[in-house]
């Protein structure tokens, strides 16, 4: 949590493929609403793996009639009710940070959960990682959605504010100034 009197406006960052939450937490998205007094949270996401791993465990959940992308949504959705009952947080001001592979899920929490204010994302999926060559699909793989893709992603309709940043970027000021700007009275 930042230092001083809260509320705090919140962000959870979603890491990608093969990536931690310290990693994370040293990207330019990150490091900026850190600096701007958010309280950022990076959980370790579950079955992130190396994409060989992560691969077969996508392949046995669609067998199974259920996704990795429902575990990450699932995942998403706890740490989001977490955080806003925090009292430290303001529950009004609770976003997304996401990078790669975090995007996937990250994209659809605010369609399908409440409270998520804004989306701060490097990366948009098509939910359709299939690679023929290596016969591996990655974790946000999920068949069903490749048809809404663009709806998904339509800032027109999109259900909070959606900020594209560069991640390999050495600053993301701009992008996080987006955010807070309309907090400001």
């Amino acid at each position: 949590m930042p230092y001083g009197d809260g509320p705090f406006p919140a962000a959870i960052g979603l890491h990608g493929h093969g990536d931690s939450p310290e990693w994370m937490m040293e990207r330019p998205g990150a490091m900026e609403l850190t600096r701007r007094g958010f309280a950022v949270v990076v959980p370790r996401l579950l079955l992130f793996k190396d994409r060989d791993s992560e691969s077969r465990i996508a392949w046995e959940f669609l067998a199974a009639g259920t996704s990795v992308m429902a575990t990450r949504l699932a995942e998403g959705v706890l740490i989001q009710k977490w955080l806003r009952q925090r009292s430290e947080v303001d529950p009004a001001r609770v976003g997304l940070g996401t990078h790669s592979g975090g995007g996937g899920s990250g994209a659809l929490l605010p369609w399908i959960a409440e409270g998520f204010d804004f989306l701060l994302m490097d990366l948009e999926t098509d939910y359709d990682s299939w690679n023929p060559e290596f016969d591996r699909i990655a974790e946000e793989t999920v068949p069903a959605l490749t048809p809404w893709r663009e709806a998904i992603h339509d800032p027109a309709t999109y259900p909070a504010l959606r900020v594209l940043y560069d991640s390999d970027a050495h600053e993301a000021a701009a992008e996080v100034e987006v955010i807070t700007v309309r907090w400001t009275d």
